[in-house]
C-alpha cells in the first residue's frame, strides 16, 4: 500500500484518470423541400455528442445518428462565399475551445457567456456556438436553442430561422463538454450536410 502510494506520488500521470476526448457532429439539413441553403434566409441544423463511438468523425454514417438524441438545434446564415460575418462557415472538421467572457454587452448570465469557439477557420475568426434567438444574432456563428419551426413542411414563415430555449441548450450544450471523464480541452467538432454522412464521400462546394 505504502509502494503504491509512493509510486502515485512520484509518477501521478500513472495513475490520473485518462480524460476522453470531446467530439460533436452538427449535421446542416440544406437539402430539404421547399429550399436549399443557397437560397434560405438561414441554415438549421442539430448537434450531436459522439464522444462515445469509435468511428472517426469523417467516418459517420447517418443510420448512426438516427440513433442518437441531439443535444440542441442551430441555426446559422446562409452560404455567401464564406464571407466574415454573413456566411456559413465551410464543411469540415475543426478544432473548438471553450469561451466564458463577456465580449458582448448582452452576455450577462453564465449559459449567455459559455460558448465553443473555433479553431482552424481562417482566414476568419471568432466563429462560436453561443446563445441567441434568431439568426440576426449571428455574425457568422452557430446560434443554439430549440428550433420553433420543426420541418420544412409549411415552407419559410417567421418562425423559420427562430429558436427558443437558448440558455437551456447552452447548459446541454455544456454539461456534454464538461462531463465527468471528459477533457474539455480536447474538442473536435465535424460539421456536415446530412447529404455528406457517408463513407469516402467528398464535400462539394455548397452553390
Amino acid at each position: 500500500m505504502l509502494a503504491g502510494s509512493v509510486a502515485a506520488i512520484l509518477a501521478p500521470e500513472l495513475f490520473a484518470q485518462k480524460l476522453v476526448p470531446v467530439r460533436l457532429m452538427v449535421v446542416r439539413r440544406l437539402g430539404l423541400a421547399p429550399t436549399n441553403q443557397c437560397v434560405a434566409p438561414c441554415i438549421r441544423g442539430s448537434i450531436y455528442d459522439l464522444s462515445t463511438q469509435a468511428a472517426p468523425l469523417d467516418q459517420t454514417v447517418l443510420p448512426l445518428l438516427k440513433t442518437l438524441v441531439p443535444i440542441c438545434d442551430v441555426i446559422e446564415r446562409p452560404w455567401k462565399g464564406n464571407q466574415a460575418n454573413v456566411s456559413s462557415i465551410p464543411k469540415g472538421i475543426y478544432t473548438a475551445s471553450v469561451r466564458t467572457d463577456a465580449s458582448k454587452p448582452w452576455m450577462k448570465s453564465l449559459d449567455q457567456k459559455w460558448r465553443l469557439e473555433l479553431g482552424g477557420t481562417a482566414p476568419r475568426s471568432a466563429i462560436q456556438f453561443h446563445y441567441g434567438m434568431d439568426v440576426s444574432w449571428s455574425e457568422g456563428c452557430f446560434i443554439v436553442g430549440t428550433l420553433l419551426q420543426k420541418g420544412d413542411a409549411s415552407g419559410i414563415t417567421t418562425r423559420y430561422c427562430k429558436l427558443e430555449n437558448g440558455e437551456a441548450a447552452i447548459a446541454a450544450l455544456r454539461a456534454v463538454v464538461m462531463a465527468n471523464g471528459r477533457d474539455p480541452k480536447n474538442i473536435t467538432i465535424g460539421v456536415a450536410d446530412d447529404s455528406d454522412l457517408f463513407p469516402g464521400m467528398r464535400p462539394s462546394e455548397p452553390c
